[in-house]
């Protein structure tokens, strides 16, 4: 069950974010001034490493996987995490979890990573056509 936090590291400039998390799924809100929820980014394991849903407070989406750096001359110790484009994304898996997680979540954040699920699907099968 997602749990929130507020062991979390707010950035001078950035939006305010919020963070949750439970032993499967990370989840990062970045927030209006009146706190509404304005993008995200959703962490979640995957049978070869982990993958990271954005959307950015632009708008944006953009889904990657994530280095963990031990392929660039590193030992994955102490680096910075590196995203890598990475289109493929499994609504059908990953959605159900979500929500499952996701009870003790804001309505308004469910909704729009919810809704951010389904249109960044929507928008990669209209390329394929």
């Amino acid at each position: 069950m997602l749990q929130e936090t507020q062991a979390i590291k707010q950035i001078e400039g950035e939006p305010p974010r919020r963070w949750f998390f439970d032993e499967t799924l990370d989840l990062l809100v970045w927030c209006d001034p009146a706190l509404e929820p304005i993008g995200f980014q959703l962490i979640y394991p995957t049978p070869d490493g982990q993958r990271v849903l954005t959307r950015w407070p632009t708008g944006q989406v953009t889904h990657n996987s994530i280095d963990e750096g031990a392929s660039h001359g590193g030992y994955g110790l102490g680096m910075t995490r590196l995203l890598a484009p990475d289109g493929a994304f499994d609504l059908d898996r990953v959605l159900p979890d979500f929500q499952a997680r996701a009870e003790q979540v804001d309505d308004r954040i469910k909704v729009l990573v919810v809704e951010t699920m389904r249109e960044f699907v929507r928008r990669a099968e209209d390329v394929v056509d």
